[in-house]
């Protein structure tokens, strides 16, 4: 595990920690590097935050209570102390009979109270609910003087939302379960930790399920937001959300058994242009394995511009991921920022839902575009699955609450990512990357490090970035150098290439439609200078001092050094290391 890292040494020195990082498989190592210029006097800073780990409930035979099925956790902090809520059940069963809520305690998130179920007699709630198909409770601290807890009862066709003032004792309160436009239809399924936005209004993001003998996540059409704006007096409920249809996202509608995309689990954070912004998982194929799945379908964007009432429809996000849950906060040591948590692999490796949940980890941006959002470090144990993540924000700290080994477990991240000047970040959920001192060495195609940008540069009319590489070892086949913009759209990638006809090593770079343009030979084990100038609409790229070659294409201000798009093999690791070098002290990124 890595040293602490403060804040202020996280965005002077470039690499602080003092042993590698290993997580799920993957490893990420760091050794210490003195401080060197870019420009602005310094090397880039590395994120490498320290991740403390440790367990809510797991099940064991002497447990009390005995609980086999733990999932659905949200965590907070309230009036001084920590409470973490879950469904669970005695069963090894998902949605059986005997699941309730439960509740547990803690002064130091380390040491926690024997779970009760919260919202019964057995924990002396007012209005006690006894019905036993209890689901995904959610929290919100509104202002540190009453805690609000959104759940619902599948089964009952019924939703509520609790209040306490201590966190322990609870009170139970029927709200509306449907929008009017589809009252009877469907349940108000209350799935994401809530939010508490500027306007002082607060949003339980729900998915809403049709209403049928079982709740079935794949036949699930619509969201919805429930809110309140006098401090949880009246509650009420947004338009129904959708997705678009899958010929607007840009797919065969066949391949994914029609033009209906289903959706699952919202979560919300408010952006600093006033809008509110929900991402939420495509489980289109989750309940039919014949349907088509990629990665970069998985995660849906949508946004409100009357603060929650009325949504656009959902489109994908520039992004590969798996079906699951996501955890997102914003306005993180920036207005605009936004941090996600969520599983860092691709749908389906090694095998479909769920045992693709590996590598939970932490995503960042400098602004609330989730196209912009990059991988960072894994944020779960090492080994295993680990999924469905809610927390929050305290103290320079994000506390996250998820599955894992059966049971709840958390991670406290700290320091969180500082976005007022550019640093790099270590992507722990693929293997091969090594940084010692000012050399990043890439083992592997899927190895990653991205550059985070500042907010001001991805609003600049220009960028210029450059860095030396050094392709010291590779078997001559396509590999990724650098990844720009998105995966389906305004991207492109800079690839080191062997031409069999001119018996060649070439940089090349994707110009559309798998059409690649030469920069510049090179030669093996040597350095190479490599210079861009990206525009609002286009951007040009030299090599040692070559004439630039120019692009008329627009790309996101999203820059990945290696393969941030390159599916990850499976077992982890296992194909043959190549040796490409990133000299850390030569890049420089700046904007006009």
């Amino acid at each position: 595990m890595n040293q602490h890292i403060s804040r202020r040494n996280f965005m002077t020195v470039s690499a602080i920690a003092t042993a590698g990082i290993c997580t799920s498989g993957c490893s990420t190592t760091i050794k210490p590097a003195r401080c060197t210029a870019n420009g602005n006097g310094r090397q880039l800073p590395i994120y490498a935050p320290t991740v403390k780990h440790n367990d809510i409930y797991f099940y064991h035979p002497g447990a009390k209570p005995v609980l086999k099925y733990n999932h659905d956790v949200d965590i907070v902090k309230f009036k001084g102390r920590f409470f973490a809520t879950w469904n669970a059940n005695q069963s090894r069963g998902e949605d059986v009979p005997g699941q309730f809520n439960f509740l547990s305690v803690s002064d130091d998130f380390e040491h926690w109270s024997i779970p009760v179920r919260m919202f019964t007699r057995d924990a002396n709630a007012e209005n006690p609910v006894e019905t036993d198909n209890q689901w995904q409770p959610d929290f919100i601290n509104y202002h540190d003087k009453i805690l609000f807890c959104a759940w619902c009862d599948y089964n009952a066709r019924k939703t509520y939302i609790a209040t306490s003032t201590d966190g322990l004792k609870w009170s139970n309160r029927e709200v509306p379960t449907a929008p009017k436009s589809l009252s009877g239809q469907v349940v108000g399924f209350p799935t994401n930790h809530g939010l508490l936005t500027s306007k002082d209004v607060m949003m339980f993001p729900c998915s809403l399920p049709i209403v049928e003998q079982k709740c079935i996540v794949g036949h699930t059409q619509y969201a919805g937001v429930i809110f309140s704006t006098d401090g949880g007096k009246a509650w009420q409920w947004s338009e129904p959300i959708e997705a678009l249809p899958w010929s607007k996202i840009g797919e065969k509608p066949e391949e994914f058994g029609g033009e209906l995309v289903t959706l699952w689990e919202p979560m919300l954070f408010e952006q600093a242009d006033g809008k509110i912004g929900l991402l939420i998982r495509n489980s289109t194929a989750q309940d039919n394995p014949e349907r088509m799945e990629k990665p970069h379908r998985m995660l849906l964007y949508s946004t409100s511009s009357d603060h929650g009432r009325t949504w656009t429809k959902a489109r994908t996000v520039e992004l590969d991921t798996i079906c699951s849950r996501n955890f997102a906060v914003s306005g993180v040591n920036s207005p605009d920022s936004l941090l996600m948590v969520m599983n860092d692999n691709n749908v389906r490796i090694p095998d479909r839902i769920s045992h693709d949940r590996y590598f939970l980890s932490l995503y960042c941006t400098p602004t609330c575009d989730p196209d912009l959002l990059l991988p960072g470090p894994v944020i779960q144990p090492q080994g295993g699955t680990a999924y469905y993540p809610n927390g929050f924000i305290d103290n320079d700290k994000l506390y996250v609450a998820y599955t894992f080994a059966g049971g709840m477990h958390s991670s406290v991240i700290e320091p969180l990512p500082d976005f007022s000047s550019p640093f790099l970040l270590p992507r722990g959920g693929r293997p091969g990357l090594v940084i010692d001192n000012s050399i990043a060495r890439f083992g592997q195609r899927q190895t990653s490090l991205g550059l985070v940008l500042t907010e001001e540069l991805i609003k600049s009319t220009r960028i210029f970035l450059s860095f030396d590489v050094n392709i010291n070892r590779y078997n001559g086949g396509d590999w990724p150098i650098l990844t720009l913009g998105g995966k389906t759209r305004q991207g492109t990638t800079l690839r080191a290439f062997y031409d069999e006809t001119r018996k060649t090593d070439l940089f090349q770079v994707n110009a559309g439609s798998n059409r690649w343009v030469e920069i510049a030979p090179f030669k093996m084990k040597e350095w190479n200078h490599v210079e861009l100038e990206i525009t609002r609409d286009d951007f040009n790229v030299r090599i040692n001092k070559s004439n630039p070659q120019f692009f008329k294409k627009q790309l996101l201000r999203k820059i990945c050094f290696g393969g941030l798009y390159v599916a990850p093999e499976w077992p982890m690791g296992m194909s043959r290391a190549s040796d490409v070098r990133l000299k850390l002290d030569t890049i420089t990124v700046k904007g006009e």
